[in-house]
């Protein structure tokens, strides 16, 4: 067996003895044209909300096939529960959603379903709730995308929140957006990160 001992190997292009293009390495560690899973995601700058705004949106690119949004002491200044929507190139969508949300805590337990929206809390609609967690949206074929999406509330920490559920993109499948919206007022504050593959 023979053995090749280097420090660094410098390429742009990996090949088959067939001379044909395996995969290519961009200067960010990025592969393209590769045919298995690309373990190294692409993200988003964090989004703080410092004053009030009625949404916060994220641009999603071209070929992703998972979105992970993860959040931190997200809250609302009005009564109402908070929501993710996705858009395609058409707009944002606000029908086709098929979810519900549960929640569990000392002292109960129920749940709820949706379909104009994902729910980020079922039940969860004082002011006084500031939001932690992570939202999944993944797809297979490009049309159906499968949320899932588990938080916990400062003002309720023994509690556990937990969402799932399926959109359909219709024939535009071309994911471009994911929102995150109250169901009333505006967003008062938190910081999100978004992560694409």
């Amino acid at each position: 067996m023979s053995r090749l001992i280097v420090t660094n190997v410098e390429t742009q292009n990996i090949k088959f003895d067939s001379d044909t293009t395996a995969f290519t390495i961009g200067s960010d560690g990025v592969m393209s044209d590769i045919k298995t899973t690309n373990y190294k995601f692409s993200t988003s700058a964090v989004s703080t909300v410092s004053s009030a705004v009625g949404q916060v949106d994220f641009t999603v690119p071209s070929g992703t096939n998972l979105v992970t949004v993860t959040y931190r002491n997200v809250s609302a200044s009005a009564t109402g529960e908070l929501y993710w929507r996705v858009g395609n190139s058409s707009g944002v969508l606000t029908s086709g959603y098929v979810g519900g949300s549960a929640y569990i805590h000392a002292s109960g337990a129920a749940g709820t379903n949706s379909t104009d929206a994902f729910q980020m809390g079922s039940g969860y609609n004082s002011d006084a709730n500031t939001f932690n967690g992570i939202a999944h949206f993944s797809t297979v074929d490009g049309r159906y995308w499968v949320f899932n999406n588990q938080v916990n509330s400062g003002a309720y920490p023994n509690g556990c929140i937990v969402g799932a559920g399926v959109v359909d993109l219709g024939s535009v499948t071309d994911l471009t957006t994911v929102r995150c919206y109250p169901g009333g007022g505006n967003l008062d504050s938190g910081a999100f990160k978004c992560y694409f593959q």
